[in-house]
């Protein structure tokens, strides 16, 4: 009931978005599937980075930092809704509506995920963390203020709703005040993001495809755009050298702390991954190349449609399947092949949450919230599978 007043009490305030702006967005078939492919590219990262044994040699080292590039493709995640969440706020026919739909989107499955490893931390013998820390954890408030986080995952949460504030803050600044200072204002404050958070940067990809598609760019850079696949590998590996090798702070204001000759170097890494996701995604947009043909796939497909779930699901499914390998002896019985057995174990068990994790609390229980607020208002009871939610 709450909910629903403060809704009527943002409308009746004319705060939001009274008719759309824009259709809604249709379902992008090559951006579910990269959203897929970029959920299991963590999962393979994780299975690299988990300190477990493995071959030795040229060949494997190669495959190794190949694997540990595709860390990175959390950035990709961020290019994708700098895509989708400028769409979908053109097309809600109200701030509550947007706002409303990125809660129900995001929160269920992250308040799971953080309880769940608050309580497992307590059987590890961690300090369990206090009530106000897990609160804080629940709302997705860290690392973006001083907080300690609960769920390693959860950091580009805090940056995708940062992102997602902006656009309140924008329809605000421009019901409140005149538009050239509204534009300023707003302006600073993506500055600010990007500048106490670097890899925030990632989402201006996304908005630059939506302000100006790919369809209207000159030919020579949709020629370039033709081969997406391409492009997005540069920019995970122009990534990894920029955070990895040259050690990026995610703060500018941490650039001191090294030689100005590499901060430079670091940065320009970072651009020119900018770059390269620029063109990567504009070619997925296009639906271009061999790649996004793959990203219509099915098992790709349903890799999208469980993204979120398999994104917030996978270290702890991996933690527990890890120690459960310890524990019974196989992590020192089949040596510098624990890696791959890693990967065999624990690929089936975190799909299968994945799945479970998005019919009941990405779909079922999302609907429920959304339909509990505005039960009347078909926009805000969309399926979450899709690209606009």
């Amino acid at each position: 009931m709450q909910a629903c007043a403060a809704a009527h009490g943002l409308e009746a305030e004319g705060v939001g978005v009274t008719q759309p702006l824009a259709p809604p967005l249709a379902r992008s078939t090559t951006l579910h599937g990269l959203r897929g492919a970029l959920a299991f590219a963590l999962f393979l990262f994780h299975v690299a980075n988990s300190g477990l044994d493995r071959p030795q040699g040229l060949a494997a080292d190669a495959l190794d930092h190949v694997l540990r590039c595709l860390e990175f493709g959390v950035e990709l995640f961020f290019c994708i809704s700098g895509v989708v969440i400028l769409q979908s706020f053109r097309s809600s026919p109200t701030l509550f509506d947007f706002a409303w739909n990125r809660v129900t989107r995001i929160y269920p499955v992250l308040w799971v995920t953080v309880s769940v490893i608050a309580v497992l931390s307590v059987f590890k013998g961690v300090p369990r963390p206090s009530l106000e820390v897990w609160v804080a954890n629940l709302f997705a408030l860290p690392p973006l203020l001083p907080i300690p986080l609960i769920h390693p995952a959860a950091w580009s949460i805090s940056y995708e709703f940062a992102f997602y504030g902006l656009f309140v803050v924008h329809a605000l600044l421009n019901r409140w005040m005149p538009g050239p200072m509204a534009r300023a204002i707003l302006i600073a404050l993506v500055v600010g993001l990007i500048l106490t958070h670097l890899r925030a940067a990632c989402f201006l990809v996304g908005l630059a495809l939506v302000w100006r598609p790919p369809a209207e760019a000159a030919p020579l850079v949709q020629k370039a755009m033709s081969r997406p696949g391409l492009w997005l590998s540069l920019a995970l590996l122009a990534w990894y050298e920029a955070f990895e090798r040259w050690d990026l702070p995610w703060s500018v204001s941490h650039l001191p702390d090294q030689p100005l000759w590499v901060s430079c170097v670091a940065l320009s890494y970072l651009s020119l991954g900018i770059g390269f996701a620029y063109l990567g995604m504009g070619g997925i947009l296009l639906q271009a190349g061999t790649v996004s043909r793959w990203l219509k796939s099915p098992t790709l497909q349903w890799l999208g449609t469980i993204s979120f779930s398999l994104y917030l699901w996978q270290t702890i499914v991996m933690a527990l399947v890890k120690h459960a390998m310890s524990r019974v002896g196989l992590t020192d019985a089949v040596g510098d092949g624990a890696q791959f057995w890693f990967f065999a174990l624990s690929l089936a068990p975190t799909l299968l949450v994945s799945h479970l994790s998005q019919r009941w609390l990405e779909d079922t229980l999302t609907k429920k919230m959304r339909r509990a607020v505005r039960p009347v208002n078909a926009s805000s009871v969309r399926c979450p599978q899709g690209d606009n939610t």
